[in-house]
């Protein structure tokens, strides 16, 4: 089921965060349940393992890390081999698969997934250790997994946070009083490193273990990309922080006349694209999305409204710092 980010997460003691705090309680011992049960089952892969995530609810910039951090490891060592492993949010397909454009949909698959797929090879699985077995089975030499730190059931894996700067860890409470999966401080202290994206607008730096490294990141356009100053657009996404998403249309100079918003991996209708199409046509503007909702649409309707499509990538600030930190950990053999 996909919902909207409340809002009322990201402010101080909302009446309705209070309200939810006994849930939260209920929410914390049944995810404490969940994870020793999946420990019983670890699995360590025979093949290193990034593995990237957060500890909110909603998006904080993991696919773009996933597939920036791929493309540090294969401008570094082109020889290897790194699949991509996601759970598949949404998809339909209940077993382990090697992920295909042409065969799978994100119906089928994901949206997540179908992303992912144009950068690299993807084995989608809900069950983590069934994904691993099958990436290991077709030679992959480097697993870097998708969204994975509230799953238990691999061990041996490097993990790392990715905290988005603006938005933080929220007002610091569980999911439903709050965004958070899990504690702050017990997720801070099992990981390995963090990737802080965008201004640290709430000194979360100040708040990690101070022996562990910090990379520091942006989400940017891609520089080839081709906006038009001269026309006028309507933005749509389904993301968890739609808001970030407008900001993007608006820094790059664009004139914006109306912007909608839906549910996270919201999955669109006929009905969805049809008003977002008279909404255009009667304001004599474009449409504009992101890449995780475009692999959502049909291409007859991208091609058919000339929606504009923006590539975003996630720009280290050090990326050799990056590289420094991944190769004794993963990569056997590594310089």
């Amino acid at each position: 089921m996909h919902f909207k980010t409340p809002s009322f997460w990201y402010k101080e003691n909302h009446l309705l965060s209070i309200i939810l705090l006994p849930l939260a309680g209920l929410y914390k011992a049944i995810a404490a349940i969940n994870a020793a049960c999946q420990k019983k089952r670890a699995y360590k892969p025979q093949i290193p393992t990034i593995c990237l995530g957060n500890i909110i609810a909603g998006g904080s910039g993991k696919t773009p890390a996933a597939i920036a951090i791929h493309k540090l490891v294969k401008a570094q060592w082109p020889h290897l081999s790194p699949v991509f492993l996601t759970r598949g949010y949404g998809g339909t397909e209940k077993n382990a698969v090697i992920v295909s454009s042409e065969k799978h949909s994100a119906a089928m698959v994901g949206d997540e997934a179908l992303l992912l797929a144009k950068h690299g090879a993807v084995v989608k699985s809900a069950d983590r250790i069934a994904g691993t077995q099958m990436a290991q089975d077709h030679k992959a030499d480097l697993i870097i997994m998708d969204d994975g730190l509230q799953n238990h059931t691999l061990s041996g894996t490097i993990k790392i946070m990715i905290i988005q700067g603006t938005k933080g860890f929220g007002n610091g409470r569980l999911i439903p009083a709050g965004p958070l999966r899990e504690n702050i401080t017990t997720a801070t202290e099992r990981m390995d490193a963090f990737i802080l994206v965008g201004q640290d607008k709430n000194d979360i730096v100040k708040t990690l273990p101070q022996n562990k490294p910090v990379f520091y990141a942006d989400v940017i356009t891609a520089p080839q990309w081709p906006a038009n100053a001269n026309t006028r657009y309507i933005g749509f996404c389904g993301l968890a922080h739609p808001d970030l998403f407008k900001k993007t249309i608006e820094d790059a100079g664009l004139t914006l006349k109306d912007f909608v918003s839906f549910a996270d991996h919201h999955s669109y209708t006929k009905s969805n694209l049809d008003t977002l199409a008279q909404t255009a046509q009667a304001q004599n503007a474009r449409l504009i999305t992101t890449e995780k909702d475009a692999v959502k649409l049909p291409q007859s309707f991208i091609e058919a409204h000339k929606v504009e499509i923006v590539p975003i990538e996630m720009d280290f600030k050090d990326p050799q710092k990056l590289i420094d930190f991944i190769a004794p950990h993963l990569i056997k053999g590594a310089p």
